[in-house]
């Protein structure tokens, strides 16, 4: 929605940075870090942010722009349901969202915007973009889809400038990558709203755990970045007039096996793939969203749900909850999910389609995430500070579907379709929630 007068003339600039794998476990370390720790002591802080389920990258990150719930905005889950495929093609794409984002209304009342690598925004029309995908397919080109997906000069500006720092496309080298184009936009560019997604924090905790040293030093690399972006502000003469504020989107459980549903499923005798499929387990790590069909057959989804149980019970159990319609339409899911069943801790939901169903987990995977977010240590986190933003305030509490309205009317813009509402307690002269 066009707010009334120019938004340009009055509301701040806000970069928007997004830590994957950051939560409220950080804490500690977070305040320790001089770049965190002198944001969260001159801004506002919130660790208790209730998340949305699954807890994973993609649906959390368009919950943030669109302010709905996965109901609303048609993004439950990092990865399409596509059954029979082990290696699923992800919601990259802008146009899965149904509900308007924070960058596109923006970009509409004519704030000059940048995205750099934000999940689920490939394709969006804005001022500057760098989009996030990735091929799934022998003959899908990277080169070509960056192009298709984003603004083609800009990224060869980018990649001519600071290509040499991509010595891989995961973790360390992609987020220096990521922090040199996005520090070039707020210097040369000056944008209105800036969004940028760094990934190496959660690449780590995959990669080595949780708690691992690895994790410790990303998140020390990230407070680096984090001053890197700051000293690009000065050197733009836009620190004054910019608020920053940062998003954590989910915590990281460690975990010892696999589980492969779709084994257990093709186990049962259920048709797990082709045009005459029926049962469809899509993984999200720590939970599982199960597809049936035909959805109305009853005798399927007990013999669906009598599978799980068996997972749930016997000598080894490894699905700890199951859940059917009335707790899926409490999680704000939609209509299409039939059964989602939780890992018991320390285990994971494989995206395999054949082996056994129990599994050790892999090497590269020894940490996940996608639980339910109402574990303590495990829950986003949300703070920031700079123009608009109050000094020095703690909030109680907050939802993940807030912080797209509440950072709109920072800009002087409304999310006309947001089920979140505005933050009290943030935005300067209101009170604390």
């Amino acid at each position: 929605m066009r707010p009334t007068g120019d938004p340009r003339s009055a509301a701040p600039r806000l970069v928007l940075l997004s830590i994957d794998g950051l939560c409220s476990g950080d804490e500690a370390a977070l305040r320790r870090l001089p770049h965190f720790r002198a944001l969260i002591q001159g801004g506002f802080w919130t660790s208790r942010v209730e998340g949305i389920y699954p807890s994973q990258t993609y649906p959390t990150h368009a919950t943030v722009v669109t302010g709905c719930y996965p109901e609303a905005h048609g993004i439950p889950s990092n990865t399409l349901p596509q059954p029979g495929r082990r290696s699923p093609d992800w919601f990259w794409y802008h146009r899965y969202k149904k509900a308007p984002s924070l960058y596109g209304v923006a970009h509409e009342a004519g704030l000059r915007v940048g995205i750099v690598f934000w999940p689920t925004a490939a394709g969006a029309a804005v001022s500057l973009h760098i989009p996030e995908l990735k091929p799934t397919r022998p003959w899908h080109s990277l080169p070509l889809m960056l192009l298709a997906n984003g603004t083609p000069l800009y990224l060869l500006h980018m990649l001519m400038r600071f290509g040499y720092k991509l010595v891989g496309i995961h973790g360390f080298q992609l987020d220096e990558f990521t922090t040199a184009a996005a520090a070039h936009a707020l210097r040369r560019k000056r944008p209105e709203l800036l969004l940028v997604h760094l990934m190496d924090l959660d690449h780590q905790r995959h990669r080595h755990g949780a708690a691992s040293r690895e994790a410790e030093q990303a998140l020390e690399a990230m407070d680096r970045r984090l001053a890197a972006l700051l000293a690009a502000l000065e050197q733009a003469g836009t620190r004054e007039s910019t608020a920053v504020v940062i998003l954590g989107d989910h915590g990281h459980r460690d975990v010892r096996h696999r589980v492969n549903l779709n084994a257990a499923f093709r186990k049962a005798g259920l048709r797990i793939s082709g045009p005459r499929w029926q049962a469809w387990a899509n993984s999200c790590e720590g939970s599982a969203h199960v597809y049936l069909r035909p959805r109305n057959d009853r005798g399927l989804r007990a013999e669906a749900a009598e599978i799980l149980r068996g997972l749930a019970q016997g000598g080894e159990p490894v699905v700890g909850r199951i859940f059917q319609a009335s707790a899926i339409h409490g999680f704000h899911l939609g209509n299409g999910v039939d059964l989602v069943a939780e890992a018991r801790r320390g285990y994971t939901f494989d995206r395999g389609v054949r082996g056994p169903v129990i599994r050790e987990a892999r090497s590269s995977f020894r940490s996940v995430h996608g639980y339910l977010p109402d574990a303590d240590g495990y829950r986003p986190v949300f703070f920031g500070a700079g123009r608009g933003l109050p000094d020095g305030r703690v909030l109680p509490a907050a939802r993940l579907v807030d912080v797209g309205p509440t950072l709109a009317a920072l800009l002087g813009l409304e999310l006309p379709e947001a089920q979140g509402a505005v933050l009290g307690g943030i935005l300067d002269g209101s009170s604390p929630a």
